[in-house]
């Protein structure tokens, strides 16, 4: 029988080999990710994410932005639409309104949730200081899972907080990530963060946390995780 260490290797190992198939090209991912930026958003001109509604992006004082009349709320659903099987329906998780009566009936649901601010993307933020895998020397052939926690700033969904996790579920970094952009929203309920946890810290910039990552992720390094590609476009790896 093989030693432990060598059977352990073997099956970190197959697990490697077992994604090879998954693995997109760097043609495919170009082709993906070019669909996903046709956005039209500018610094000011804006769609807001969560209402649809466009918008001009205004500020009070440099980099803080002047939040919304309290007559003219950004308004949505906070949660997404999921399907029931039972009665064979759809609703939204947020207040259980039947999103089949809106479509099918015509009716206006009123959203459930007011905020004031709308959030968007500025897509000239997040093609600035990009970094790659590929300028990282080295080989680092295992499998990481990814996941990245976002708070809304006026910049668009920056990334707060970032953690790897190896194959063995152990924790290989963590680390809090002070956004670049003035946040208007922690999204506490989804991602746990919320003001006093960023002001305690500690955290890092951005630019120090893609190089704590980069000892870890390599050219031939897979990453896995739960809407990866928001995952590293707040990374901006």
């Amino acid at each position: 029988m093989a030693p432990t260490n060598e059977i352990e290797s073997l099956q970190k190992g197959s697990i490697y080999c077992m994604l090879q198939p998954l693995i997109r090209s760097k043609k495919q991912l170009d082709e993906y990710y070019s669909r996903l930026q046709q956005n039209a958003n500018t610094a000011e001109n804006r769609k807001c994410k969560r209402c649809k509604i466009e918008y001009k992006v205004e500020m009070e004082s440099k980099g803080v932005p002047k939040p919304l009349d309290e007559n003219n709320l950004c308004k949505f659903h906070s949660c997404r639409v999921i399907f029931n099987k039972f009665p064979d329906e759809y609703y939204y998780a947020c207040c259980n309104s039947n999103f089949n009566a809106h479509t099918n009936f015509g009716r206006k649901i009123k959203p459930c949730t007011t905020h004031n601010y709308h959030i968007s993307e500025n897509p000239a933020f997040f093609k600035n200081g990009i970094v790659s895998s590929a300028s990282s020397r080295g080989s680092n052939k295992v499998v990481y899972a990814l996941e990245c926690e976002l708070c809304a700033t006026v910049n668009g969904y920056e990334c707060c907080r970032v953690t790897l996790v190896d194959e063995e579920d152990k924790v290989v970094y963590e680390s809090l990530v002070k956004p670049e952009g003035f946040i208007i929203d922690y999204k506490t309920e989804f991602s746990g963060i919320t003001k006093e946890i960023m002001e305690n810290g500690p955290c890092k910039s951005l630019k120090e946390v893609q190089n704590d990552l980069l000892k870890f992720i390599k050219e031939d390094t897979i990453l896995m995780g739960y809407g990866i590609n928001d995952e590293l476009t707040s990374l901006k790896v």
